[in-house]
């Protein structure tokens, strides 16, 4: 592996994932039906839910 033409291999999967993501938040958008408001509160709530169980699970 070269490390100078390849650059930092690690990036790769970070940026698969954030494409994906992207991917399918739009599936979800268009699957639903929902505004953009809309799918904005749902990442809203999600993101509280995983907080949540997260701050639960540390304790």
């Amino acid at each position: 592996m070269n490390w100078r033409r390849d650059g930092l291999v690690l990036w790769k999967p970070v940026r698969a994932l954030l494409f994906a993501d992207k991917k399918v938040f739009f599936w979800i958008k268009g699957k639903l039906g929902l505004s953009d408001y809309q799918m904005a509160a749902l990442v809203g709530l999600m993101g509280l839910i995983l907080g949540l169980l997260l701050g639960w699970w540390l304790l």
